[in-house]
């Protein structure tokens, strides 16, 4: 009786060493190709972000005039009474957080904000404490500084910051909370070129930052 196809059963033949080999050559590449790929987008992801810190960082330095004029106008406008604190936002770019700036009536009804006294001419008092960091400056004038203050009150922890200055790798600093909150002053990029080698030093509450424009700061907390 002849066979019909019926009742013909297809056999797959057994893979030979070569086929065996290119099957494993194969999963390899796509497992390489798939850790390549996503390690390059992981670099591209991360690479716009910091481009984005950058830029803004960059604009607010370039611009600080303008952050020092938008400050003043917001205080002068203020309707506090005397000794109640005001907070005012600032939300920048790239930035995980906004910035906000602490603020207070004193009892003769004049408003006082964090950052160094400025005079009628528009350029920084100097000091007399010789260890503040605008003791040997005296050419220094609003635009040149952008000064801010982060509200750490309704933080049950010292807020922490992730600061970088000049050449530094990532250095961490905690602020004081019993103070209401810390601070850093940031010069122009113009002149953290001159600048000798980064310094900081962490004061009672306040993070000062000086002799070094600062690239990028970060919320850790």
């Amino acid at each position: 009786m002849p066979l019909s196809l019926a009742h013909v059963r297809r056999v797959r033949p057994p893979l030979t060493g070569r086929a065996a080999f290119t099957l494993v050559e194969l999963l390899v590449t796509v497992a390489v190709g798939g850790l390549v790929l996503g390690g390059a987008v992981i670099i591209l992801i991360s690479h716009i972000r910091a481009s984005t810190r950058l830029v803004a960082l960059q604009h607010y330095q370039d611009h600080c005039g303008w952050v020092q004029f938008l400050l003043n106008r917001e205080i002068e406008q203020s309707s506090a009474a005397a000794g109640e604190g005001n907070t005012l936002t600032l939300t920048i770019p790239g930035f995980s957080r906004p910035v906000t700036i602490i603020y207070t009536r004193n009892a003769a009804g004049e408003l006082e904000r964090t950052g160094p006294s400025i005079d009628a001419a528009g350029r920084l008092e100097v000091p007399t404490d010789p260890e503040e960091p605008y003791e040997a400056r005296t050419d220094l004038v609003a635009r040149d500084v952008l000064a801010f203050t982060v509200d750490a009150t309704a933080n049950p922890r010292a807020p922490r910051y992730l600061i970088r200055i000049g050449n530094a790798d990532g250095i961490s600093y905690s602020v004081n909370q019993d103070s209401g909150g810390g601070g850093a002053y940031c010069r122009a990029r113009e002149m953290s070129r001159k600048a000798p080698v980064p310094t900081a030093r962490e004061e009672v509450g306040t993070l000062v930052v000086w002799n070094v424009g600062l690239e990028s700061i970060e919320y850790l907390s």
